[in-house]
């Protein structure tokens, strides 16, 4: 159906196609791996946490809240927005919901 020249260049263009994908492939795996290193590093913090005593917990909650008070600061208003927002669009949505039938 093809003449030989044809195929031979197909199969060439589909080799050269299968080297490009797994050159891609490559690079996506090491991206992936450069990427999910913090993420290694936080669930091994978290597995080191649920070795101690129910203490850290105790301690990890203020401890969060530092540091997310220090990060909001850095950011200004963005990070106002960030600490705020939520508190504010749960009171709105309170708000705004309509009562039920027990509230009357």
């Amino acid at each position: 159906m093809y003449p030989t020249g044809e195929l031979k260049s197909l199969a060439y263009e589909r080799a050269i196609a299968m080297r490009r994908i797994a050159r891609h492939r490559a690079s996506v795996v090491a991206n992936a791996e450069r990427v999910a290193q913090p993420l290694q590093w936080l669930n091994h913090a978290h597995g080191q946490l649920k070795n101690f005593s129910g203490a850290s917990s105790f301690i990890a909650g203020p401890i969060g809240m530092i540091a997310v008070r220090m990060i909001t600061k850095r950011m200004g208003k963005l990070g106002t927005l960030l600490r705020w927002g939520p508190l504010v669009f749960n009171v709105a949505k309170t708000f705004m919901s309509k009562p039920s039938s027990n509230d009357r």
